[in-house]
This record gives C-alpha cells, structure tokens and sequence, in this order.
C-alpha cells in the first residue's frame, strides 16, 4: 500500500523549502523570459527603423548627369550642353564648375569659348544658371544652347565647331545636397558621388548663366 505523503497545513507553519525554490524558479524564469522578449522587440523595433530609414533615404536621393550633342530632335545643327536629376529626390546644387581638362573652370559658357577661339564679337548662345537652384527629380534642363551660325557669320562657325570638337573634353564638377542634407561632389559622367559632409562655394568658379 502506497502512502500519500501529508502536506502541511499552511496555517501549522512555514511552507516546504522545495517549494520556495519551485517558486523562486519561477520567478527567474518568468524574468529571464520577459528579459528576451523584451531584447527581440528591441532588435525587431531597431530593424524596421534601418529600414525605415533606408527606404527614406532611397527614395530622397538626387542623382546628377552631364550630356552633351550637337543634334536636336528634328536634326538642326545645334550644340546643347544638359544637366539630368535621374535619381528620386530634390538635388541642392550648390556650386557647379565646367572646364575644359586641362584648364581652370569657367565663369560662363561664353568666357569657355572666347577660350577657345578668341575674336571680335560674342558667342549668341543661349544659357541657363544651373547652380544656386533647386532641382527636382525628374528634371532636365539644358544649361546652354547654341545652333550653328549662318554662313555670313563666319567667326561664330568657326567657334561653333571647335566647341563642337573640344565638347568631349570637357569637366564638371558640382557639389549638391539631399533634403535630408547629405551631401556629395560628383563628376556627373555615371561615377558613384562622393559623400562630403556640407557643400562649401568658398573658393569655387560655379558657372554663370
């Protein structure tokens, strides 16, 4: 015959000491399990943040290219030089240089080719300030525009087409900035940029309109 243990009565005394350890256990457990959950919803809460974050940062990112041609669309003679924002946010620019490569920036599209080919009378190119400006995603604008001159203008034929031969070496340079202030200095030919941390015209040649 089996006998079943007695418990004690609780009011006779203090409970039985394998009873304090079950609920002392109890206790760790029950905390050391709150103490996880609680560093997996941390975990979990800092993940969704990153990406979060970069899902913002993806879809506020201004990405710069530089073209040229000497076409336009119904086949006149014409150089145009464009600046494109084919990323998915608003680019700050803040200074945008142009040069030839082995000269120093110019002031404007009209110093650039008096540069090189100098003579009376000005170049009549049309031109567009591109820096200080806010320019959106989407965007492309043509910063200059020159048809090719008659024949009775033959200094500005002579400009056109060494502009139109000295087009593929030419430079740019342009720092620019995000909405959220991230910065970087960009070639603009299909290179990544380079982060900076701010956009600083101190010092620089940006091109005039």
């Amino acid at each position: 015959m089996i006998e079943i243990p007695k418990l004690p009565n609780p009011r006779s005394g203090q409970a039985p000491r394998w009873f304090n350890v079950a609920v002392a256990a109890c206790m760790v457990l029950t905390a050391a399990s709150s103490l996880v959950t609680s560093l997996r919803t941390s975990a979990t809460m800092r993940e969704m943040l990153d990406q979060n974050r970069r899902l913002v940062r993806a879809s506020s990112t201004p990405v710069l290219e530089f073209s040229t041609g000497n076409l336009t669309s119904d086949g006149a003679r014409s150089i145009n030089l464009s600046v494109s924002n084919v990323g998915n946010g608003f680019a700050r620019i803040v200074w945008f240089e142009l040069s030839l490569k082995d000269g120093p920036p110019a002031k404007s599209m009209r110093d650039l080719i008096l540069s090189l080919e100098p003579g009376d009378g000005e170049p009549d190119i049309v031109t567009r300030t591109i820096a200080p400006r806010l320019f959106p995603a989407g965007r492309d604008d043509e910063i200059a525009k020159w048809p090719r001159p008659g024949a009775q203008d033959l200094v500005g034929q002579r400009r056109w087409d060494r502009l139109n031969k000295e087009r593929f070496r030419l430079k740019v340079r342009a720092c620019f900035c995000s909405v959220l202030q991230e910065c970087w200095l960009s070639n603009l030919n299909g290179d990544v940029p380079q982060p900076v941390p701010q956009c600083d015209p101190t010092g620089r040649t940006s091109l005039e309109g």
